[in-house]
């Protein structure tokens, strides 16, 4: 009996020092983009985002005895798929999706960049708001082996900060249009 204890209590740390890749690992994260919204009346109607570009970063580790064979990253109807050579050279360090902005539902904000029907005066509410979960994005990887074969899929919510333009400002305005044109 005290050998089969002492047998145990030798394998117990062998077994819990098993390094970090003896399982699939698949996580994501994405920055936060920036959307203009001009000035708008009271009411309270949906707002229709522009298109939206996000910035991922993404950890994708077959376990041991597998090797990456590909990974989808979806965000609404847009999608990117890397195979497995993209994946070993490093292509998940940073992937840019842009969503267009057809694919993106309104969102509906109250009191945020709203004005009293006057174009003159300025819009009273925060300059900025951030909309969290505005989106979400899921992505899966392919692992393969020999004998054997594996999907590990995520999932994450992604936000967008929405800037209040003023209109008055000129200096601004250019500044802010050309803002526009990049997203």
């Amino acid at each position: 009996m005290k050998k089969l204890f002492f047998g145990v209590s030798c394998l117990l740390p062998v077994l819990s020092s098993t390094p970090a890749s003896a399982e699939t690992v698949l996580k994501f994260s994405a920055d936060t983009p920036t959307a203009n919204v001009m000035p708008r009346s009271r009411e309270r109607a949906p707002l229709q985002l522009p298109d939206l570009e996000y910035q991922f970063r993404i950890d994708a580790v077959c376990r041991d005895d597998l090797s990456p064979a590909s990974l989808s990253l979806a965000v609404a109807d847009t999608r990117r798929t890397f195979n497995a050579a993209q994946i070993v050279a490093g292509a998940l360090d940073e992937v840019r999706l842009l969503v267009p902005a057809d694919q993106i539902a309104p969102v509906v904000i109250a009191n945020f960049c709203v004005t009293d029907g006057d174009a003159d005066q300025p819009a009273t509410s925060v300059s900025h708001l951030t909309v969290h979960a505005a989106l979400s994005a899921q992505a899966s990887l392919l692992c393969i082996g020999d004998t054997d074969r594996s999907m590990k899929y995520a999932s994450a919510n992604l936000d967008v900060m929405l800037v209040c333009e003023n209109p008055n400002d000129e200096s601004d305005a250019a500044a802010d249009r050309q803002t526009l044109t990049e997203l």
